[in-house]
């Protein structure tokens, strides 16, 4: 069991390493954008609970849309280094970070939390956006 364990440990570093380099390092940004992407996960699914619409097949796209997020990044971080230059990736990581928090607002908002009339100003307006 123990060899087992320390096995597991050992193929989820090597995975680990393997997808940050292709991500471009795990510096502030990227942690910053990955602890978002939990965040907003977790409160997309308690919204969903309390407003009884929790949907499989939401979770499903919510999901698959979080991995194209980090594919782009990759994308981002292969053409920038056949370019020399990284400064992209930390701008789309950015842009993403952005989304993620007004994505976790916008679950705030429709779970009953108080939200400051400026962002609600805001989300309605990137709603009519779409």
């Amino acid at each position: 069991m123990q060899s087992t364990y320390i096995d597991l440990k050992i193929i989820f570093a090597i995975l680990f390493g393997v997808v940050v380099r292709f991500l471009g390092g795990w510096d502030i940004a990227l942690q910053s954008l990955f602890t978002l992407t939990v965040l907003d996960f977790i409160t997309g699914v308690i919204t969903a609970i309390l407003n009884k619409t929790l949907s499989s097949q939401v979770a499903i796209q919510g999901i698959a849309k979080k991995i194209g997020i980090y594919t782009l990044i990759a994308v981002v971080v292969a053409g920038g280094e056949v370019l020399g230059n990284n400064d992209l990736r930390d701008i789309v990581i950015g842009f993403f970070i952005i989304t993620e928090v007004l994505s976790i607002v916008e679950n705030w908002a429709n779970f009953g939390l108080p939200i400051p009339p400026q962002l609600k100003n805001i989300l309605a307006d990137l709603k009519n956006e779409k």
